[in-house]
């Protein structure tokens, strides 16, 4: 084989390497996007706001034990949707219990108010710090109460 041939080919191959070693660092340092941002969920508060009116004297504790089957330690972030809730009611603790089937109309704040007047206990959603009341729902007094707090919608 021809020497200035042999240098040719060598010098080829070089090239040839090179070139495919750029090509597969340029495709292992293209930039990524990064991910989206989390969305913002709505929260969901059950003691009145500061700024809100003051509670009716028909408004009881309510408080939050399970959202979607997990025990919560807070309610921000929920997606606009169904979710299932296990609330307890009353000021003495496991006095009454409540299954509630609700639909967050929106990414906002809401508050969950409970009211009972004698054996009736309503259960309703409440926009902040409008206090505008976005769906109830009310059940006679037993020892797990179903709620369904949907959205009318108009």
């Amino acid at each position: 084989m021809n020497l200035s041939r042999t240098d040719a080919l060598a010098g080829l191959l070089t090239r040839l390497l090179a070139a495919l070693g750029l090509l597969l660092l340029a495709g292992c340092t293209t930039p990524t996007s990064a991910p989206p941002p989390p969305e913002k969920g709505a929260t969901l508060q059950v003691q009145p706001a500061k700024t809100s009116a003051v509670p009716t004297d028909k408004e009881i504790a309510c408080r939050i034990q399970l959202i979607d089957g997990a025990l919560v330690a807070s309610s921000e972030g929920l997606k606009p949707g169904h979710h299932r809730l296990v609330v307890a009611l009353g000021d003495k603790e496991g006095e009454f219990t409540g299954d509630v089937d609700l639909v967050i109309p929106a990414v906002r704040d809401y508050r969950l108010r409970a009211e009972r007047d004698e054996e009736t206990f309503t259960v309703s959603l409440v926009e902040v710090p409008s206090g505008k009341v976005v769906a109830t729902s009310s059940a006679q007094a037993a020892p797990m109460m179903q709620f369904q707090v949907f959205v009318i919608q108009k």
